[in-house]
């Protein structure tokens, strides 16, 4: 693995509020570090542990490499240290940025449980309407999954995520949504988002936002592509 420039600029998360010792801004203090950690290319501090350094017959590269990680842990620890309340900073002073995630979220669970339900209704109700973006649509529900399943740790099935992309979509794409359903194919989540990007759809004359566009949501060729394409770049 390779990893970015030792200095990481924190200075965007650690001028917003500082976690309280009520953990009453926990979830707004968790997504902040995470979207800091993924803009750096970091994430994977707080998703894995360190691991042990290399034994003394390891190759001069091996060490170079675990230095470097271990110097990106300390970085990262130290960030999430200065951004907590006083009471917060004394108890998890020793305490590695993984392991600390992982007692966080046990310590404020009641807020955790509130959010996963929160992000999930908002899965569920989000409606695409009609003459919409497509696109925008899809990366939309594609933030919200990931807040859902990436940041807040919800086990869901890719066929649970995709019923509820498809029961998203508004009256004119039910052709589509009826063809997936008889088909019976197995998709991951990100891979179906890909294939329903290639939908063909009839932009609106003129209208163009954001490079966009504005579309007309009416199917004209449900058929699909048997080729995935790169998955979904949002």
């Amino acid at each position: 693995m390779s990893y970015p420039n030792v200095y990481v600029d924190f200075g965007s998360f650690m001028r917003n509020e500082e976690l309280k010792a009520d953990g009453s801004n926990f979830i707004d203090w968790y997504q902040r570090l995470r979207d800091i950690l993924n803009s750096n290319e970091l994430l994977y501090v707080i998703q894995e542990p360190l691991g042990d350094e290399p034994e003394e017959s390891a190759s001069e590269d091996d060490n170079d490499d675990y230095r470097t990680r271990r110097d990106l842990f300390i970085i990262v620890q130290c960030a999430m240290l200065c951004s907590m309340d006083s009471e917060l900073r004394v108890r998890f002073s020793n305490t590695n940025a993984y392991d600390m995630v992982d007692e966080l979220k046990a310590l404020f669970i009641s807020q955790v449980r509130v959010m996963k339900y929160e992000y999930l209704d908002e899965f569920l109700s989000t409606k695409m309407e009609e003459n919409t973006c497509l696109e925008s649509h899809l990366a939309n529900m594609h933030r919200i999954h990931g807040r859902l399943v990436h940041d807040l740790d919800y086990w869901m099935t890719d066929r649970f995520a995709i019923d509820g992309v498809l029961r998203s979509l508004p009256p004119s794409y039910k052709d589509h949504v009826l063809g997936y359903v008889m088909r019976e194919e197995s998709f991951t989540f990100h891979a179906f988002l890909a294939e329903l990007r290639t939908l063909k759809v009839e932009p609106i004359a003129g209208e163009v936002i954001d490079g966009e566009g504005i579309f007309d949501i009416h199917v004209i060729n449900v058929f699909m592509t048997n080729t995935y394409g790169s998955l979904l770049n949002i």
